[in-house]
């Protein structure tokens, strides 16, 4: 936010004030919702990759740190998410 703030020749607080008028957003709320969003597309397409090497590819800092994010935004852990995600085998990895 401060680079893109820079960029425009706004301070970070106008920023913010035209990024929330225009999203119902911050823009902070914002990169959150689109990261869960991508971990959540690649959880679909790929979902016997593992959930730590799913966080760390879509910038979540470990594990923990996606479950946590994941709880907050589906209210389910990113095991049950995939189960949802994904018929047939329930989400569930053979190993």
């Amino acid at each position: 936010v401060p680079d893109l703030a820079e960029e425009l020749g706004w301070s970070r607080r106008h920023l913010t004030r035209r990024f929330r008028a225009a999203t119902g957003f911050s823009p902070d709320r914002f990169r959150r919702i689109a990261r869960f969003e991508r971990f959540t597309a690649a959880l679909a397409r790929a979902p016997g990759d593992s959930l730590a090497g799913l966080a760390a590819d879509h910038g979540y800092a470990d594990q923990a740190h996606l479950t946590r994010e994941v709880r907050h935004f589906s209210g389910l852990t990113p095991g049950e998410l995939r189960a949802q995600l994904i018929p047939g085998d329930a989400g569930f990895r053979a190993d």
